[in-house]
């Protein structure tokens, strides 16, 4: 009958879950505690390291003055 396909059923979705649940711990482990931001192209990559080599700290918005200044 219909309901012989709910074990079933109930064992994939719970494996989905904890599949996701121990991706987002997995990130959060591997990158101190904060979630990963969305990198889709090779320019937001690009700012990405940009960012972590001049302010440290990727994840935060760092004004002007973290920019070293360039005297020739």
């Amino acid at each position: 009958m219909w309901y012989e396909i709910l074990p079933g059923l109930g064992i994939m979705a719970g494996l989905l879950t904890l599949s996701g649940i121990i991706c987002n711990q997995g990130e959060k482990l591997r990158h101190g505690g904060k979630l990963r931001r969305v990198i889709i192209s090779r320019f937001q990559w690009d700012m990405k390291k940009r960012d972590d080599k001049l302010a440290g700290e990727w994840y935060k918005v760092k004004g002007l003055e973290y920019l070293p200044n360039k005297t020739p």
